[in-house]
């Protein structure tokens, strides 16, 4: 368990909506046996369906029952300013759930019926994402300084930054919260620090990046970052992978990094449905938890590839069994997401699904990077920053 950061009015408004949550459910269930949930404001009643066979019934009662294992859970940690993560809260209460995906649903369900995002539960994912590059940063304002900055520095990116992101969304209607930005004298590199005095937030942070890169892949990351020395041999650049689409941490990580920093968000994926899905996890919210996923949104957010015309590019030189034919996975995957850009207006996301259809063909990161021992790291993400951000 870790300490919780969220702050003592919200604690005690969480505290007072459980609490509401237990005498309404005692009192329907006292007055006519039938239980219910307080539901803004209003007294839902639920009933299993009466024509509903016997393993419906249960399924009911499994979810009511474990749905208020839960809200026990978050009452004691938000009581002793601790928090959990899902897999502990998962196997904490194995009996009551089918699958751990089965009690994030229900976790999903207690933040909507307390109104607030999941992290302010105290129940957190298992940390996922990575960063690498030159920064310079702390959560506390007593504590060392953590250095990511050394040639090979890679930090795991922790549940922190999600409190973090909050006090900087909340800064300009907060008064309780300071945001300080500067650029330090040198002119080299940019300091800023918020303050959130009522839960006693800090984060302190300082770097000279201009961009931050976000890569798919964990191995193309690590081989970036580790084999090849991107981050020395191009400072201006913080690293950032997710490993696959990312968690709501990463998310924030990179928000929070791209509002203080002020400085762009280029996302960097495999040539296939799937990455493009990736880069849209970091420019639109999420529509299965959108509370959560709101405020981590990068709008600005620009895919560096791999697309379809730098495929192309390459074709004659990739190795033989690199490009493959898409599957009909793919073919769906990338008809749906032709649809959320549209939804989106993001004709540009649209119209690039579309050609990766025509061309019928995909390819992963390490078919470019194999073109030379460190083409992406010497050549192509050089070649494509410059072309995008004039680095």
């Amino acid at each position: 368990m870790h300490t919780c950061h969220t702050s003592k009015h919200a604690i005690r408004i969480l505290l007072e909506r459980i609490e509401n949550q237990v005498q309404e459910a005692l009192k329907c269930l006292t007055t006519n046996g039938v239980p219910c949930l307080l539901i803004s404001g209003r007294v839902v009643s639920l009933r299993p369906k009466a024509a509903g066979s016997i393993r419906s019934r249960c399924t009911f009662v499994r979810k009511y029952v474990g749905m208020w294992a839960i809200l026990s859970q978050i009452h004691k940690l938000l009581c002793t300013g601790t928090r959990i993560t899902l897999r502990c809260l998962y196997y904490s209460h194995e009996d009551l759930f089918q699958s751990i995906e089965d009690c994030e649903r229900l976790v999903k369900v207690c933040g909507s019926l307390l109104r607030v995002p999941r992290h302010h539960l105290g129940i957190v994912n298992t940390s996922r994402g990575y960063l690498a590059g030159r920064l310079k940063l702390r959560f506390d304002a007593h504590g060392p300084w953590n250095m990511v900055e050394g040639p090979t520095s890679i930090e795991r990116i922790g549940s922190e930054w999600l409190y973090s992101l909050d006090s900087v969304s909340r800064a300009a209607r907060d008064k309780s919260i300071r945001l300080e930005r500067l650029v330090l004298p040198s002119g080299q590199a940019k300091y800023a620090q918020v303050v959130d005095t009522d839960c006693d937030v800090v984060l302190q942070l300082e770097s000279s990046a201009k961009v931050i890169l976000v890569i798919e892949k964990d191995t193309i990351f690590e081989r970036l970052v580790v084999e090849d020395h991107f981050c020395e041999r191009h400072s201006e650049a913080i690293c950032i992978t997710g490993r696959g689409v990312p968690d709501f941490a990463t998310r924030a990580c990179v928000a929070t990094l791209h509002k203080l920093l002020d400085i762009p968000v280029f996302v960097l994926t495999d040539f296939n449905p799937w990455g493009v899905q990736v880069f849209l996890a970091f420019k639109y919210p999420s529509m299965s938890s959108k509370m959560e996923s709101q405020l981590s949104v990068v709008s600005s957010a620009k895919w560096l590839g791999l697309s379809t015309r730098q495929v192309l590019r390459f074709q004659n030189r990739i190795a033989p069994g690199a490009l493959q034919r898409m599957k009909k996975g793919d073919v769906q995957k990338a008809t749906s997401l032709v649809d959320f850009a549209r939804s989106q207006d993001d004709e540009d996301i649209a119209d690039e699904l579309q050609q990766m259809l025509a061309f019928g063909r995909k390819c992963e990161l390490e078919a470019i990077n194999d073109l030379t021992s460190d083409y992406l790291a010497s050549t192509f993400i050089c070649h494509e920053l410059h072309t995008r951000n004039g680095m």
